[in-house]
């Protein structure tokens, strides 16, 4: 057991010694005797404080030193502290790994005494040293911060938050699964941080996409490389914009080719996107940095998933989420085939920013990851040390107050134990 503030435990201590002390000189009646003078004596009990050699009332006694020990305990912050695991693994499963085997090596050869693993790409989640032969490379882009918040969350849930365990990261740690909140994170973590690199995948094949729309349809004009639904030849399109109601054969596509399906109604658009409570205008759309001005009527919006497209008032234009292997897009932009949206550059920018793979274009350059402080915001330690010291935090123990609640019970039950002394006596 620690205690966090050994002083309380003193001034138990001295309390303690006061309470023996005080039950070493009881107040007592003496007995009772009918004399002729009984008529001068005064009408009220008397009583006589008497020395004795023996501790009176031993019940009440070790209720009172049980209160005095627990509250004692209580303050000082007792606590059983808990081991913390040798070390958190960190496996990344995104798409920006080359080889499983390799990542599956590399976190079994850092880990030979035990530990915890978590795997990662676009969210974390935490697996067993035997499920470890299952993990696969997924399609997802990464996120290193989700990963590094499932071990914060791991080791705080296993182990006191001031003892050390190290943080191993298998990854090629690529630009594109780096935020601003990634070098916070490994430095907040208390303890040396490894980091071993896998190779990284190789850069993807331009995407290939077909289109399945009606007439000169304007969004047509804009994909890149495009070629109708309805040809066979060639190698398999990477991705598949819809501007006519979508089939079930379309989600079965993305759901086992990991493709982008894009659905980007040009007629009966209440079939694929939700309607607005209120139909309205907007002057602009804002997506990947750029910005179309112009007058769009909004009449439909897209369902909840990652924002790829907002309007000028923030209300989201586009949208994407996953579906098995891939993932499905929804575009409530309404493009007038008669218009000159279509002719912009601007709009030819922001359409093909829609047009991208799952989870984004990626990013497989390789990055540096240097820890900064949180409080100072520069550059810590470099990877594979500790960030250095930093005050300990405090426990997150629950035991004071449970020790606290203890010490209540018994000082009522004292209570109870002295209400019913007198009632005997």
């Amino acid at each position: 057991m620690s205690v966090l503030a050994p002083l309380w435990l003193v001034a138990a201590a001295v309390v303690g010694v006061g309470v023996v002390v005080a039950h070493l000189f009881s107040t007592s009646v003496p007995p009772r005797d009918v004399l002729p003078t009984v008529g001068f004596v005064p009408e009220r009990a008397p009583l006589a404080v008497m020395r004795t050699r023996r501790i009176s009332d031993v019940a009440l006694l070790l209720l009172r030193l049980l209160a005095v020990a627990l509250l004692g305990l209580a303050l000082a912050g007792a606590h059983v502290p808990r081991s913390g695991p040798p070390r958190v693994v960190l496996v990344d499963v995104s798409r920006a790994v080359a080889s499983m085997d390799e990542a599956r090596d590399s976190a079994l050869a850092a880990a030979t005494d035990g530990g915890i693993f978590i795997a990662f790409d676009s969210t974390a989640r935490r697996v067993t040293r035997d499920s470890l032969d299952a993990l696969t490379v997924s399609g997802a882009r990464g996120s290193l911060s989700a990963g590094l918040v499932a071990a914060h969350r791991a080791r705080a849930s296993l182990a006191d938050q001031r003892n050390e365990s190290e943080l191993v990261l298998v990854s090629p740690v690529v630009r594109e699964a780096m935020d601003a909140a990634t070098s916070r994170l490994i430095a907040l973590w208390d303890g040396p941080v490894r980091v071993v690199r896998v190779a990284a995948a190789a850069a993807a094949p331009a995407p290939r996409w077909e289109v399945r729309a009606v007439g000169d349809d304007p969004v047509a004009a804009v994909v890149p490389g495009a070629v109708p639904a309805t040809r066979a030849a060639g190698p398999p399109a990477t991705g598949r914009v819809v501007r006519t109601l979508p089939t079930r054969a379309d989600s079965a596509w993305a759901r086992d080719s990991a493709g982008a399906l894009v659905l980007w109604p040009a007629t009966d658009a209440g079939a694929v996107l939700v309607r607005r409570e209120a139909t309205d205008s907007q002057g602009g759309i804002a997506a990947a940095g750029r910005v179309v001005v112009g007058t769009f009527a909004r009449e439909y919006q897209p369902r909840a998933g990652r924002v790829l497209a907002r309007w000028l008032d923030g209300a989201p234009a586009a949208t994407e989420r996953p579906l098995g292997l891939g993932c499905v897009r929804e575009v409530a932009i309404p493009v007038d085939a008669v218009g000159d949206e279509a002719l912009r550059d601007s709009f030819r920018d922001i359409a093909r920013s829609l047009l991208e793979p799952c989870g984004g274009a990626p990013d497989f350059a390789m990055a540096a990851l240097t820890p900064v402080s949180p409080d100072s915001g520069a550059p810590g330690a470099s990877p594979g040390r500790s960030p250095g010291p930093r005050p300990a935090r405090e426990s997150g123990s629950r035991a004071p107050l449970w020790l606290a609640l203890l010490a209540l019970g018994v000082l009522v039950a004292e209570q109870l134990v002295r209400a019913r002394a007198r009632g005997l006596a």
